[in-house]
């Protein structure tokens, strides 16, 4: 039986599109697109269990919402009973080395700091090139903080949960 804890979440269907049963995707971030491959399989969350499907063909590559076409998959009204499942890829599709392909896929994950005990919302990841930033939402308002890996104690792809550690005061000096 496969393992939610081995999987990452990385969107959800969408909606069924067109005839021949295709449907489109809506993921988690512009990063996870770059995941999906024809003759590869996606898993979906059937009834608490996780199912493959291979695609059969992509369209759509480059938006948030591609369309795919599983090969299992052949008209609009099975098509239509797959709305709302959630998408996963299993984790070790990502590198060890970066144990996550993209920053910006961390969008949604909770950020918790060591020091301060704080947690907020990852709502957003800005790529500036010498000084990255997280865009992280509190209960006090959204705050950009400093991602770097200096500052990261542990990832957890499962529980969607950004271990770091910033220096002592920062969080509560920004409030």
């Amino acid at each position: 039986m496969l393992r939610f804890t081995d999987y990452v979440k990385i969107g959800s269907v969408k909606k069924a599109f067109g005839y021949q049963g295709a449907l489109m995707l809506s993921l988690e971030n512009k990063a996870a697109h770059r995941f999906l491959k024809e003759k590869e399989p996606v898993f979906l969350n059937r009834e608490g269990c996780l199912v493959p499907f291979f695609i059969d063909s992509l369209q759509n590559m480059d938006a948030i919402n591609p369309v795919v076409h599983f090969d299992a998959i052949m008209s609009n009204d099975e098509a239509d009973a797959f709305r709302g499942n959630n998408v996963y890829l299993p984790a070790s599709c990502f590198s060890q080395e970066e144990q996550v392909p993209d920053m910006s896929m961390l969008e949604g994950y909770t950020l918790i700091d060591e020091n301060s005990g704080m947690q907020g919302e990852i709502v957003r990841y800005n790529d500036f090139s010498k000084n990255p930033l997280f865009e992280v939402k509190f209960e006090q308002g959204t705050i950009s903080l400093p991602c770097h890996e200096d500052f990261i104690l542990s990832l957890d792809m499962a529980e969607k949960t950004l271990i770091v550690e910033y220096p002592d005061g920062l969080m509560e000096s920004l409030f």
